[in-house]
This record gives C-alpha cells, sequence and structure tokens, in this order.
C-alpha cells in the first residue's frame, strides 16, 4: 500500500491599475499549482515458506473422490521407465531444473486392474506468478524429443497440440500429445498420453491422461478428458490459494 502525501498548490491573484487609474482590474492567469508527493512503501507481506506451500499443495491436490466413480487411487501405477532425469534417453529433463518452491504429485486409475487408464497430477508453486522458465523448459524437452524408443521397447512420438485454455486457469502453458507405437514405422498405436500444464496465480498444475486407443478416437486426437481433469484440479487449486 502506498500513502501519498500532497501539498496544496496556491493561485495569486495580481491587480493591475489600467491607465489613469481608472481602468477594470486585471486577474493574471495563476501559474499551474505543483504537488510535492512523497511516497512510503509499506513493506511487503513475507513470502510463503517451503512447508507452507507444502501444506497448501497437499490440501488443493485432487483425490479419487473429486474426479467420483470409477477413479480409484494408483498404488503401483505403470510409468514408462528409463531415468526419470532424463526427458528422452540422452537428454536431461529441462523442467527438473525449473526454480520451484514445494511440489507434489499423485497417480490416480480409471478403474481396477490391468490396462485402465491412467491421470497424473503434478502440482508446485513458483517464487512468483512469472511462468516464463516453465514454458522454455516444457518447449526445449519436447524439441529434444520428437522421437525416441522408451525403455519398454515402445516409440514414442512428441506432438505439440491441445487446449490453449482452460476454465479455472490464468493461462495454459503448454499441451501436447505422446503417442507410443508397438512398431518402427509409428502405424500400430498402442496407447497415448495428453498432457496439459497451467497455471493459476503462482501455482503450475501439470495434467496427463493416459488411454488406450478407442474406435471412437483411435488417432488419439481428444483432449476433452484431459481438459476435464485439469478444469477440476485447476478449481481446487484456486479455491485453496484464493486466501
Amino acid at each position: 500500500m502506498r500513502r501519498t502525501i500532497a501539498a496544496a498548490g496556491s493561485a495569486v491573484l495580481i491587480l493591475v491599475c489600467g491607465a489613469g487609474c481608472g481602468g477594470s482590474e486585471t486577474p493574471a492567469t495563476p501559474e499551474a499549482s505543483t504537488s510535492a508527493r512523497a511516497s512510503t512503501p509499506s513493506p511487503a507481506p513475507p513470502a510463503p515458506t517451503k512447508a507452507e506451500d507444502a501444506a497448501a499443495l497437499k490440501k488443493a491436490m485432487v483425490g479419487a473422490t473429486d474426479l467420483g466413480k470409477p477413479w480409484v487411487v494408483a498404488k503401483n501405477a505403470p510409468t514408462t521407465g528409463g531415468d526419470s532425469a532424463e526427458a528422452c534417453p540422452g537428454h536431461p529433463d529441462k523442467v527438473d531444473q525449473v526454480t520451484t518452491v514445494a511440489s507434489l504429485s499423485r497417480n490416480l486409475t480409471e478403474g481396477k486392474g490391468v490396462g485402465v487408464n491412467i491421470g497424473t497430477f503434478w502440482l508446485s508453486t513458483l517464487p512468483t506468478e512469472d511462468a516464463g522458465e516453465v514454458k522454455t523448459a516444457y518447449a526445449a524437452s519436447t524439441k529434444a524429443c520428437r522421437t525416441f524408443k522408451d525403455a519398454n521397447k515402445l516409440y514414442v512420438v512428441y506432438s505439440l497440440e491441445g487446449p490453449t485454455s482452460a476454465d479455472g486457469a490464468d493461462e495454459v502453458l503448454f499441451s501436447r500429445a505422446e503417442r507410443l507405437y508397438t512398431d518402427k514405422a509409428h502405424k500400430k498405436l498402442a496407447y497415448a498420453r495428453h498432457t496439459v500444464v497451467a497455471r493459476t496465480g503462482r501455482v503450475v498444475t501439470y495434467v496427463s491422461y493416459a488411454s488406450l486407443t478407442t474406435k471412437k478416437d483411435p488417432t488419439a486426437k481428444d483432449f476433452s478428458r484431459t481438459s476435464r481433469l485439469l478444469e477440476i484440479q485447476s478449481a481446487k487449486v484456486a479455491s485453496t490459494f484464493s486466501g
């Protein structure tokens, strides 16, 4: 909050005697008043600590009840294998180098058993609302890993596509389709993973939805389910951090 102290200016009226001192009185144009301004900035509130952000993220993270049936907490969700510090073999993941305050992740599955769809949620807080570093990191990692073979011997292809806005989020930072094929020619699509990253205040929300292909969407172009998960998560983030 700024406090401003202003000193009021004064106008001076000068009377001039006309010829023979019988003329009319003519007021001179007053000089423009000047204001002396002094500001004393109030001290900024202290930034939340890592522990405070971590506690808020835990409260903001979605659970199976937020998504409704048949979603459940994943106990042993499958992964793509490989080095978790790499975006793809031989390329460090630039996202891991982004400066954050606190972070939290969770996997949920759309039902129980083998072959069920997986939702991955990752929340992190930034020092400020500037998410430029996040955008740059995701773009760099995707550019370096357009196509590669993962630890499970599947052929991965990254494609920049998906929503550019989301309800409940201030901005969408990044969206990508990840298609995994069983053949080198990229003809036999095994499954796909849609990822959308958004910012709400200082909070970055990462949501990915991995699913098997369907007859309705054989090329995995439909981001609607991922977008819906993002909206639910963003709403909970906004509610938690609004205070």
